[in-house]
């Protein structure tokens, strides 16, 4: 069982939450700042066996946590909201809860938040033989292309990098519901979305994983 929180603090609107300022004439744009903070626990429970029960496993319980800082500005197109361009950086630091098994010991488990320490895997962005500080950066841009880059250090991993490219349609759906007065297409943008992702992980010594995804989203339906 995995469980966990995800608390978002738009900072701008609690600043003005009706602010904004025009580009254009016609256009006005809204600006966006935003904080989130996340901590999960993952792998909760007992032991895991495949054939003999007196040689379970325990499960690889662990901790995360993690934050965002968003920016970016969306205009206003005929009362349409568009994300004409965001960057987010993501910080997150994972440790595997196990304290070390002496012996034929019974397996015991790190309590919190483990070995993280918030001021040094956190804020400063340094890792260590117990605990994974990933950190990346996501740009977008026309709520339709998206660039990853990202690396991920310790307990194994050696400033290990990540990077990718995404491809979604919700900037076109917008834009064809701004621009045109078509039922069809003003359903589509409201309830649709189709994204594709491709990208990678580079491991010390050049070895690589490649991943690949399409992604169909549906929502705002009302029952």
């Amino acid at each position: 069982m995995d469980y966990g929180f995800l608390l978002t603090v738009p900072i701008v609107k609690l600043i003005d939450r009706e602010y904004k300022f025009y580009m254009l004439e016609n256009i006005p744009a809204v600006p966006y700042f935003n904080f989130s903070m996340g901590y999960s626990r993952l792998n909760q429970g007992g032991k895991v066996s495949y054939a003999d029960p007196n040689q379970a496993d325990p499960l690889p319980r662990t901790a995360r946590l993690g934050y965002t800082l968003s920016s970016g500005l969306d205009i206003k197109l005929h009362n349409n909201l568009f994300r004409l361009f965001g960057y987010d950086f993501t910080v997150e630091a994972d440790n595997l809860l196990i304290n070390p098994i002496e012996g034929i010991g019974p397996v015991t488990y790190k309590s919190g938040l483990g070995d993280i320490n918030i001021g040094r895997n956190l804020i400063q962005l340094k890792s260590n033989d117990n605990v994974v500080v990933h950190k990346g950066h996501e740009f977008n841009l026309f709520e339709t292309f998206t660039v990853l880059i990202g690396r991920f250090d310790g307990n194994g991993y050696y400033n290990d990098e990540s990077d990718g490219i995404g491809l979604r349609l919700k900037g076109i759906f917008t834009l064809l519901k701004a621009y045109t007065n078509n039922k069809p297409f003003n359903f589509i943008a409201d309830h649709f979305d189709i994204e594709y992702y491709s990208s990678r992980l580079v491991f010390d010594g050049g070895l690589e994983s490649k991943f690949e995804s399409i992604n169909f989203s549906f929502y705002g339906f009302e029952f």
